[in-house]
């Protein structure tokens, strides 16, 4: 085993664009998995217009809505005891 000054050179050693580039790639896989796994939160994307094909960059991270601690606290009680954000199924 040669020694590195890396724990993981092909990510530790990406430029700054690359970096952001991958960044962006996992947002949007995460936004598809949010899209279909989560109707709560599908809803308030579409209500926003954001979709996976329209993060673009970084600065796209604005435009997602974020919840609330009372918007959560809320739906915990409509919905106990996960709320409309439960994004498995309950059993196990």
């Amino acid at each position: 085993m040669t020694e590195s000054p890396y724990w993981n050179p092909r990510h530790e050693t990406m430029s700054r664009a690359e970096i952001e580039a991958l960044q962006v790639r996992k947002l949007r896989k995460l936004l598809d998995w949010t899209e279909a796994q989560v109707p709560y939160h599908s809803k308030r994307l579409q209500d926003a217009g954001v979709t996976a094909d329209s993060i673009n960059s970084l600065d796209d991270l604005r435009r997602i809505p974020f919840m609330t601690r009372e918007e959560w606290m809320d739906g915990q009680l409509e919905q106990p005891p996960y709320g409309p954000i439960l994004a498995a199924p309950e059993e196990s």
